[in-house]
């Protein structure tokens, strides 16, 4: 999936999408992100650092096949 397609996707591919995304965050900073949060929250009102920031984008990449660069998730 490149750039830009999420919002081209179907309500199960965006939930399926959204719970990956969930889980690579759970799984290294320990935050349970749900479906209510509001996407608007960036990573580091979250608390997360930039390690762990370093570390979701690797998820990203591995479930994904997308290349995350650092200054990406600090994009408004």
């Amino acid at each position: 999936m490149s750039e830009g397609q999420i919002e081209n996707v179907n309500m199960k591919q965006r939930e399926h999408i959204l719970s990956e995304l969930g889980t690579i965050i759970n799984r290294v900073s320990g935050i349970e992100i749900t479906q209510e949060e509001n996407p608007e929250v960036n990573f580091f009102e979250l608390g997360l650092d930039s390690l762990m920031v370093v570390r979701i984008g690797q998820g990203i990449e591995k479930v994904f096949g997308l290349e995350m660069k650092v200054s990406q998730f600090y994009e408004e």
